[in-house]
């Protein structure tokens, strides 16, 4: 399974609609093993100059071990 990078600068949605109302799916771990959350909370914004996301896991949630074990996820709208 291989990533493809977006551009943040080509979506057009708009972030508030999508994480507040639409809500967004936060997916992390690899082909032997993995898990995604539905999330409601979070941002997007710019940071140093830098495009950034932002989204909060609680410790409880079986999808935040794969996160800290992850180099990536993703955030899907």
């Amino acid at each position: 399974m291989a990533f493809k990078e977006v551009d943040i600068k080509s979506l057009t949605f708009n972030p508030f609609t999508k994480i507040g109302s639409e809500w967004m799916l936060i997916t992390a771990g690899d082909q032997s093993g993995y898990n995604t959350m539905t999330a409601s909370w979070g941002g997007v914004g710019v940071i140093w100059g830098k495009p950034s996301a932002t989204c909060y896991i609680r410790h409880s949630r079986y999808t935040k071990e794969f996160v800290d074990d992850s180099e990536y996820f993703t955030l899907t709208f």
